[in-house]
């Protein structure tokens, strides 16, 4: 609902204001934004659903997630290195998730690995919302990964 009301709100911005540069890109980039948040809010909400055993290396990633949230909670402020340390960050997820299916192939519990698929998908997206960032800020794309 929160998506709707946000995609909504930047629609009629660039309707009634017609912004150029910067304002077109953060109307553009609050909607892709919201719907990363959303689908985020939609991965949590599916993993809280599963009744499964992790692995241990796989609760790993949680420290990781929580300071890719925090660097990009940092990044509407400041994007000076954010790029670079997201990077940083979705790497050690990435590499979380490969050894966690790598011991998950053994099991073939379904709920598990959607469980580990999902947070790994959550990096990406906070990967994205960092890329969005800097995209508001310098102008330019950037691929974090």
């Amino acid at each position: 609902m929160l998506d709707t009301d946000i995609n909504f709100a930047c629609t009629a911005f660039i309707a009634m204001f017609q912004p150029v540069a910067r304002d077109l890109r953060f109307a553009l980039s609050m909607i892709r934004i919201s719907s990363s948040y959303e689908r985020i809010a939609d991965l949590a909400q599916e993993i809280a659903l599963y009744d499964c055993r992790m692995p241990d290396i796989f609760f790993e990633t949680e420290k990781h997630l929580m300071e890719m949230f925090e660097v990009v909670r940092r990044g509407y402020r400041e994007t000076d290195g954010l790029r670079e340390r997201l990077v940083e960050l979705d790497t050690r997820v990435d590499n979380i998730y490969v050894e966690t299916m790598e011991v998950l192939e053994k099991d073939c519990n379904i709920d598990a690995v959607l469980t580990a698929r999902h947070v790994e998908r959550i990096g990406d997206l906070l990967a994205k919302i960092g890329a969005r960032l800097i995209f508001i800020e310098k102008g330019r794309r950037v691929w974090v990964k």
